[in-house]
């Protein structure tokens, strides 16, 4: 595995410019010198053949990610909304290792 994590803004720069057609030169240019990978290992994976079937099926599911994105931050909003008077246990609870503002509101549910 070369890229990990689609989270990143430079990696889903990558997979969208794969989508579009891009050659692998220009989506090179998008890595970040941040992963691990080399440019060798990154060239290498980025050769083959893309048929146009195979961007549509790769656009499909970067769409059904970003629409899972999408319904997560609507249920985070609505999470965060309701815990609005409970302000003062979220800080002291994200005063815990590892645990942010989404988790702390998580862990008060």
């Amino acid at each position: 595995m070369v890229v990990s994590d689609l989270h990143g803004q430079l990696a889903r720069a990558m997979v969208k410019a794969i989508i579009a057609g891009q050659q692998p030169q220009e989506v090179l240019k998008l890595a970040s010198q941040r992963l691990k990978a080399t440019r060798e290992e990154l060239f290498d994976a980025l050769q083959g053949e893309l048929t146009d079937n195979h961007r549509f099926v790769l656009d499909e599911i970067m769409l059904h990610i970003e629409w899972i994105e999408a319904c997560i931050a609507r249920f985070d909003a609505r999470l965060l909304e309701e815990l609005q008077g409970e302000h003062n246990k979220l800080v002291l609870l994200q005063t815990l290792t590892d645990v942010d503002l989404i988790g702390a509101a998580m862990l008060l549910v």
